[in-house]
């Protein structure tokens, strides 16, 4: 009888390491994958500047288009996985002094924005160069308008909050002769719902309170499209730069009195700090 205790409480015990054991192994293994799936982000910080040229038409102000110069600068964070890309502007400012053909007034604008856009891998094969990316994105931004000819409606502004779809398609080659690796990145975003919060009517404050609106596709538009080529800042440096091109525009239309315009092309560069 003593034996047979004996030979009970070696199996329970036994049978307890063994269940034990399963899942101290159960845990490793998770710790394991979730050390795989860090191990596989690249996240980055990133810092910009560039130059910029605009043309502005807002029918409240003036019928005049306006053009000139101007600089942007930005930060933000990149993270990337093999099947998703987590990218945000914290801040991106573009400021710039715009002038009609005339030369008679002058327009001085403003832009800030902050986004984040999430975009999924749709293919993940290492054999080919080329990765396709699809998602969404949510951005708060603001133009800012003074000219310097008009009084007291010489300040005008829109604020808007959208959402739309995201595209990015990335490319890796090699520069020939230097045997650098590259990436060639193409970006492509517009909004299909927007909320629109703008000055009163013909920016008087005596027209009323802040006006304020959702506006669908076709009522408003704005397009970002933006070309880089990414470089690593030397040979088998992980920190990059990028040089890229942007076109943004931005406008909309209430009526044939209530027309904006706002459209920048930018040549700009980042850096790239990994993480």
């Amino acid at each position: 009888m003593k034996h047979k205790f004996l030979l009970l409480l070696w199996m329970l015990c036994w049978g307890m390491g063994g269940f034990l054991q399963a899942q101290d192994s159960d845990s490793l293994t998770k710790r394991d994958m979730r050390r795989i799936r860090n191990q596989q982000k690249e996240k980055y910080f990133i810092l910009g500047i560039g130059a910029t040229y605009n043309r502005i038409l807002d029918k409240q102000m003036s019928g005049n288009n306006y053009y000139g110069a101007g600089g942007t600068f930005w930060w933000g964070r990149q993270v990337t996985t093999p099947k998703l890309m987590k990218s945000f502007h914290f801040f991106k400012g573009n400021v710039a002094g715009l002038f009609p053909p005339s030369l008679q007034s002058q327009v001085i604008m403003g832009m800030i924005e902050s986004d984040v856009a999430y975009t999924y891998t749709l293919n993940t094969s290492k054999e080919s160069p080329w990765t396709l990316r699809v998602g969404g994105f949510a951005s708060l931004f603001g133009n800012l308008r003074f000219n310097t000819a008009l009084g007291n409606s010489a300040l005008n502004y829109d604020i808007m909050l959208s959402v739309g779809p995201a595209f990015q398609a990335e490319r890796k080659f090699t520069i020939p002769l230097l045997e650098l690796p590259a990436l060639l990145d193409y970006r492509f975003r517009v909004p299909l719902l927007a909320y629109l919060n703008r000055l009163p009517d013909y920016s008087l404050p005596y027209f009323g309170s802040p006006k304020g609106f959702f506006m669908p596709f076709g009522r408003q538009g704005r397009v970002v499209s933006d070309l880089g080529l990414i470089l690593p800042l030397r040979s088998g440096n992980l920190n990059r730069v990028r040089f890229a091109y942007t076109w943004d525009f931005y406008g909309y239309r209430e009526s044939e009195i209530f027309v904006t315009r706002v459209a920048s092309h930018a040549l700009t560069i980042a850096l790239q700090v990994k993480l």
